[in-house]
């Protein structure tokens, strides 16, 4: 189960059109598909013009079948998947896997829940600079005090070796 359509995408800073694949619906069984989100490596594109790396600002259904759980982003409308699971609840019945998606419009706490129920067993809690609360993550997750970089966004030096943290 998966969608994805190609749409002629116009840059936010350039306004040159360019086509990319957009994810609609995504699952466990399309290769490496958790981590791709985890990168942002979904519905995160680049400008074929002047290299704007943006993310389209559309929904996104991911599940895993196998370990029964989905989980829903939109930026600006988590409400829209209701109707799809209204006729979820019709065909499958109330119990259903798919009638309980957990729904966000923050694109980090998409990506948390994700982390959370694909590796249970990696979990740690840490602090993170500048957060009150905890946010789980894997066992050599690590955060540069410099460049403010991390394990999963990487060094926000284009040179990794003039970063501090690789010195």
């Amino acid at each position: 189960m998966a969608k994805i359509v190609k749409h002629n995408i116009p840059c936010p800073s350039c306004k040159a059109f360019s086509e990319q694949e957009i994810y609609y619906t995504v699952n466990e069984e399309l290769n490496g598909i958790a981590s791709k989100i985890l990168n942002n490596e979904i519905n995160f594109v680049k400008c074929n013009n002047c290299s704007n790396k943006f993310q389209i600002k559309t929904g996104l259904l991911y599940c895993n079948h196998q370990k029964q759980f989905a989980v829903y982003f939109h930026p600006n409308n988590i409400h829209e998947i209701d109707n799809e699971i209204m006729e979820l609840k019709k065909m499958h019945g109330e119990l259903h896997y798919l009638n309980k998606i957990i729904k966000f419009s923050d694109w980090d706490k998409f990506k948390e829940k994700i982390y959370e129920l694909e590796y249970p067993s990696k979990l740690t809690v840490r602090t993170v600079r500048n957060r009150s609360d905890f946010m789980p993550y894997h066992d050599n997750f690590w955060t540069c005090d410099i460049c403010d970089g991390d394990s999963t966004s990487g060094c926000l030096y284009f040179d990794p070796t003039e970063c501090p943290r690789h010195t």
